[in-house]
């Protein structure tokens, strides 16, 4: 079988089988008693969706977030990595913020980082049913264009939209919004 594999290999220059690259940090967010994170595999451009540490993605587990580095510690069988948060994401093409996020009475959850890619939708799990999306335009006068909505998920499994505004704003400058008993406030 080594034989084998060794002709196979010699002839065709590189193993059939690889194993699967490891995932990038493409972006992440903290609330005052959870982290959240999104990985990317680049070669096949698959991308995570948020998750926990604890949580896996191609095989790999979200073991520990290094808040102080922008870092998660990944683990996948005997192998351990360390990965940092992808230039790409880091401020020329968004902007970092923390805020708050208020859902019913005494119900407010504190964002103590997160980032906004100019141009993409993030998504926010604020309860087990309500997701907080955000979108962050740069104008070409400079100034930013939030495009904020709440969405609950109905017992059905289909989707309420709550409602939410467009916001324009200076960069850097704080800014709130109110609906009923959801509101959030961001800080820049």
């Amino acid at each position: 079988m080594i034989l084998r594999l060794l002709f196979v290999i010699g002839l065709f220059g590189q193993p059939l089988l690889r194993a699967a690259a490891t995932p990038e940090l493409a972006g992440f967010f903290v609330l005052s008693d959870q982290a959240y994170f999104v990985l990317v595999d680049a070669e096949s451009e698959t991308t995570s969706g948020w998750l926990r540490v604890g949580d896996s993605f191609q095989g790999w587990r979200v073991e520990e977030f290094q808040s102080d580095a922008d870092a998660v510690i990944l683990q996948r069988e005997n192998e351990r990595v360390r990965i940092s948060l992808r230039t790409a994401a880091i401020l020329d093409d968004g902007i970092a913020f923390s805020g708050d996020i208020a859902v019913g009475a005494g119900r407010v959850i504190n964002v103590s980082q997160g980032l906004l890619r100019f141009g993409e939708v993030t998504a926010y799990p604020v309860t087990d049913d309500i997701t907080l999306f955000l979108k962050a335009t740069r104008l070409p006068d400079g100034n930013i264009r939030y495009e904020c909505k709440f969405e609950a998920l109905k017992e059905d499994g289909t989707t309420e939209v709550l409602g939410g505004p467009r916001i324009t704003n200076r960069p850097g400058m704080p800014f709130s919004m109110v609906m009923g008993d959801l509101s959030f406030t961001l800080q820049p």
